[in-house]
């Protein structure tokens, strides 16, 4: 549901379903993420820059780099708000940014930064003028992040999951939507260790594409000097890079 949209923000509401809770009956962390793509692309369509807009000019948006922290996670039945807005631009990335709110409490902040591929070339383009010139609204970020880049696992490591995509899991850019690379990555982990952690902190980058029926391994390690932090590859089947994460998990009273 649409509460509020203008042109510099826009606000959704999100009721909770049944399906989207965890054993722990809380939200899932990829579906929280799901919640900011769907309403960045609503209010991407409202600012006449969504994917039917931008087909024309034969662009499409592209996510470069996703920072979510998660102070709770709302539980099944409930709802949130998530409040989105464009915070900036660096070179060739626009960025947004995302507050999830329950009543007046913050639950999570995030900050996404993106690009416009040309849909034929498979490469990045120029922001275009209309882009340049949107009206940012005059607030704070939602989180203070230099989208430094996540580090390389450095051990030899062996997949801890190995997959092939399905067209299910396709997006409108024909590849792999961002947000399943975020559930295999949960998905590579012991359920022993799921069922007592929760995301606290996510960064990920995004380096190419996967597609339909191509084989991915998902490789992980915990980021040395840390209790609860991981580290997350996603790979084809060629060596190939196409993801990365870094993901600070809290423990839970499970």
């Amino acid at each position: 549901m649409t509460e509020r949209n203008n042109r510099t923000t826009w606000r959704q509401v999100y009721h909770v379903r049944a399906h989207e809770a965890g054993p722990g009956g809380q939200l899932r962390a990829d579906v929280l993420c799901d919640y900011l793509q769907d309403a960045a692309a609503n209010h991407a369509d409202a600012l006449q820059l969504g994917a039917d807009q931008l087909e024309g000019d034969g662009l499409a948006w592209v996510l470069a780099r996703l920072v979510v922290e998660v102070d709770r996670y709302p539980s099944w039945p409930g709802s949130v708000g998530v409040e989105t807005w464009p915070s900036g631009r660096q070179g060739i990335f626009a960025t947004r940014d995302f507050v999830v709110t329950s009543g007046k409490t913050v639950l999570a902040r995030a900050t996404t930064a993106w690009f416009l591929i040309d849909i034929r070339r498979r490469k990045p383009a120029r922001l275009p003028e209309r882009v340049t010139s949107l009206e940012l609204p005059d607030r704070a970020r939602a989180l203070e992040d230099d989208f430094g880049r996540v580090p390389r696992i450095q051990a030899e490591t062996d997949p801890a999951l190995t997959r092939v995509a399905g067209f299910s899991e396709m997006d409108m850019n024909r590849h792999v939507n961002h947000v399943r690379y975020l559930a295999w990555a949960a998905d590579s982990m012991p359920s022993a260790w799921l069922a007592r952690h929760s995301v606290r902190r996510l960064e990920m980058q995004f380096k190419s594409e996967a597609l339909a029926g191509q084989q991915v391994a998902i490789l992980n390690a915990p980021v040395p000097g840390t209790d609860s932090g991981w580290l997350y590859e996603i790979q084809t089947d060629e060596g190939a890079l196409v993801a990365q994460a870094r993901i600070d998990w809290r423990k839970t009273a499970g």
